[in-house]
């Protein structure tokens, strides 16, 4: 524990503040986002396939608000330590 930097090592999700439109947009997108990931899961752990699949697979996370969702983190983040 004592090589952890918070800073760099640890989000602190659960204290992280964020606008009633983010915090809806982060809701919104992690509902898709987490329905494909545990259908393809579910997929390839049962029938294979993450080889032939896997960049549909991360461009349909993007498309789903992966980028978006990792922006309004990274905001948050920022805010919580005054950068």
């Amino acid at each position: 524990m004592d090589k952890i930097v918070p800073e760099e090592q640890v989000v602190p999700f659960n204290l992280l503040k964020f606008s009633n439109e983010d915090a809806t947009t982060l809701a919104n997108n992690n509902t898709t986002i987490l329905n494909e990931a545990m259908t393809k899961f579910a997929k390839w752990v049962t029938k294979g396939g993450i080889e032939d699949e896997w960049e549909q697979y991360v461009t349909t996370l993007q498309n789903s608000g992966l980028d978006q969702n990792i922006e309004i983190v990274q905001k948050g983040f920022d805010q919580y330590y005054g950068n």
